[in-house]
């Protein structure tokens, strides 16, 4: 999705939804982000992988902590 506000530094945003409670790792999903991040272009991202199962993790990318 586009920010309609082009002076805005967050330009777009990407929303992934999914069934999580077959993983019994959050960090699985932390993992599959970073390889798609790897394949882009960007300044940072943050995701958040929650389930009532599992609980709750929150990753930041960014492409020097590679």
């Amino acid at each position: 999705m586009e920010n309609p506000d082009k002076s805005c530094m967050a330009a777009y945003t990407v929303s992934i939804f999914g069934v999580l409670r077959a993983h019994e790792d959050p960090h699985e999903i932390t993992k599959w982000f970073g390889k798609v991040c790897d394949k882009l272009w960007f300044r940072n991202a943050v995701i958040t992988a929650d389930n009532e199962v599992n609980g709750s993790v929150t990753y930041t990318y960014k492409p020097e902590d590679i």
